[in-house]
């Protein structure tokens, strides 16, 4: 996962918006056992793009599981399966 996690690293730097880097970034990282950096990753792709909040929101919980914190795994969980909010615009 190592050589990964720095080719991730390295497309990050050069691309820090990506959220299809920060997925497989954050999904190296927890096979890794680099839980925080996972949780940081996931934690970017939920400010960067509410469209993608319930997939992020599915991986931090999958993390804090790893991570043995259950209360958190179950409320990652709950925002996870809530409604998007959309915004019209006139």
């Amino acid at each position: 996962y190592a050589e990964a996690i720095s080719s991730y690293e390295k497309a990050l730097a050069l691309y820090p918006a990506s959220t299809i880097a920060l997925f497989a970034y954050a999904e190296a990282c927890l096979a890794d056992h680099r839980y925080d950096d996972s949780l940081q990753a996931l934690k970017k792709v939920l400010a960067l793009s509410s469209g993608e909040s319930a997939r992020a929101y599915r991986q931090l919980a999958r993390v804090y599981r790893a991570k043995n914190l259950p209360d958190l795994a179950a409320e990652a969980e709950r925002l996870a399966s809530a409604p998007v909010g959309v915004q019209l615009f006139r």
